[in-house]
């Protein structure tokens, strides 16, 4: 499980100025993505961060190494979009100490 995945944090900015930023060339394939198969946009990406928060606690992670930043996670978990589909979600987490956050989220087989 997560470590301390009950106070873990998820930035806002993450959603509005990455994922569902056209202006972002890294995250904008991610959450085009994410809007065609879950059915996720600018306009309820809310929902998305409280899914993804939600199943924090819920699904096994693996440790992919420890720098002077933390230990970063990485976490598949299933989400279902509005439309009702499901789709396997790479979730990526850092942890230092007691603070946990969220790092990445792309939905499994689409990254830039």
């Amino acid at each position: 499980k997560l470590p301390h995945s009950e106070i873990a944090t998820i930035a806002d900015e993450k959603f509005t100025k990455y994922l569902f930023n056209p202006e972002n060339p890294h995250g904008w394939a991610k959450g085009q993505a994410m809007s065609s198969r879950l059915g996720y946009d600018i306009k309820n990406w809310e929902k998305l961060r409280d899914a993804i928060k939600k199943n924090a606690s819920d699904f096994p992670v693996t440790a992919k190494g420890t720098d002077k930043y933390g230990t970063r996670y990485e976490q598949l978990q299933i989400i279902y979009g509005p439309n009702g589909q499901p789709a396997n979600v790479v979730v990526g987490w850092l942890v230092f100490d007691n603070d946990v956050h969220l790092s990445s989220a792309y939905i499994a087989g689409v990254r830039k």
